[in-house]
């Protein structure tokens, strides 16, 4: 088993966009240059590898960006695509592994630009070994935002889940409500909960557990003792993410820091809930 420590909706489009978008480029041109990934489109498709986009997710108050998704067996580059909601490139730009820091055995990758001035973008990763390209990931869309916050982050609803404000998810209030199992039947069980009346639960991925550790309001933060979850397990919990048919992503919550690591579906591990909350 492999530990990595790591650290670290969209919104209305404001009339003032079109004005931004020059200054998300001029911004971007003059920090990185404005690479493309390396032949881009050109390459063969036939890399079977594909990444999954862990963080940015949501909403936003950073300076700089860091882009982190699941390391690929065998992959010796990785390209990151940023677009605006008007389809236009902020970022494409190619990686070597050793670059995102996941050239050995580490489960993910990351890389941080900035200073960046982005208001709403889409991003997406893919993962190439020499001319051979695989898909490009499953897109997440992100705001970068400081604005004030209204009302509490998080809202405990009174029926067993807590709503997170940030990232639309809702959770189990208890964090430990079916106590531990092995992986199948943590996943059956989130499937088949109807708590709160919801019928949409599932076990999280890894970018629906980040968001957890990823905060909009920096100054402070929202201490882990002020949240209006109970019974966070400090050992590991399931992720609903497998890795490449082989075994399944699993998290540990180690205040205020999270570690992912693989395990086969054996095992009794932790099982905390998530569905996407929908106004």
């Amino acid at each position: 088993m492999v530990d990595r420590s790591h650290t670290t909706e969209p919104v209305n489009i404001g009339k003032g966009l079109k004005i931004m978008k020059m200054t998300i480029r001029i911004l971007l041109i003059g920090f990185l240059g404005f690479f493309g990934c390396s032949d881009g489109d050109d390459r063969a498709g036939t890399y079977t590898g594909q990444p999954s986009p862990i963080t940015p997710y949501g909403r936003k108050c950073v300076k700089t960006i860091t882009f982190e998704w699941t390391a690929v067996p065998g992959a010796t580059e990785y390209c990151i695509w940023v677009q605006d909601l008007f389809e236009t490139d902020i970022i494409k730009r190619t990686y070597t592994s050793e670059e995102a820091g996941c050239s050995a055995d580490e489960l993910t990758c990351s890389v941080t630009t900035g200073p960046e001035s982005i208001t709403q973008a889409v991003w997406q990763a893919q993962a190439c070994n020499g001319n051979e390209c695989g898909l490009w990931s499953d897109p997440l869309d992100f705001s970068i935002s400081c604005g004030m916050i209204i009302g509490p982050r998080f809202i405990d609803n009174g029926d067993g889940t807590v709503t997170d404000t940030q990232s639309n998810f809702m959770w189990f209030k208890d964090a430990n409500s079916a106590g531990t199992m092995v992986q199948n039947e943590a996943a059956d069980y989130c499937f088949e909960s109807d708590l709160g009346g919801h019928t949409d639960w599932a076990l999280p991925f890894l970018y629906q557990f980040r968001t957890l550790f990823d905060t909009y309001d920096p100054d402070p933060p929202i201490a882990w003792s002020e949240r209006p979850f109970v019974n966070i397990l400090t050992s590991e919990y399931w992720a609903g993410q497998q890795y490449f048919g082989c075994c399944f992503y699993t998290l540990r919550i180690w205040h205020p820091v999270w570690w992912s690591s693989l395990r086969m579906d054996l095992g009794n591990l932790g099982v905390w809930c998530v569905r996407h909350y929908r106004y």
